[in-house]
C-alpha cells in the first residue's frame, strides 16, 4: 500500500503592526509540504508495518513570528514539521477471527 499527502499554505501575516516594515518582517512566506508512506499489510489483517517520510523536500518554515526575542529581536517558532523526518509504525491484531 502506498500513500502520499500534500498540503499548501499561502503567505500569512504573523506580526500585526502599523509599521509596513515590521509587517513585512513578520510575514511568513507560503510553502508546500509533501508526505509519503508505504505499508506492508498481512492479507488476514494480522499486522501492518508502515514506513513514512514527513516533509519529503525538507521545507523549512516558521509557524509564528513574535516580538520579545533577545535584544528586541523577533522570535521564530519552528514546528516539528519544518524538518524532514522518518518513522515506522507497527500495528498488530491479537484477536482471533
Amino acid at each position: 500500500m502506498l500513500g502520499a499527502q500534500a498540503s499548501a499554505q499561502s503567505k500569512q501575516l504573523s506580526l500585526f503592526d502599523p509599521s509596513a516594515a515590521l509587517r513585512a518582517a513578520g510575514t511568513i512566506g507560503g510553502y508546500t509540504l509533501v508526505d509519503l508512506s508505504a505499508a506492508i499489510v498481512d492479507v488476514n489483517d494480522r499486522f501492518k508495518l508502515t514506513f513514512q517520510v514527513k516533509n519529503v523536500f525538507d521545507t523549512s518554515f516558521a509557524s509564528s513570528i513574535t516580538n520579545g526575542g533577545p535584544g528586541g529581536s523577533f522570535r521564530f517558532l519552528i514546528p516539528r514539521e519544518a524538518d524532514r523526518y522518518f518513522g515506522i509504525t507497527a500495528k498488530v491484531n491479537f484477536g482471533g477471527n
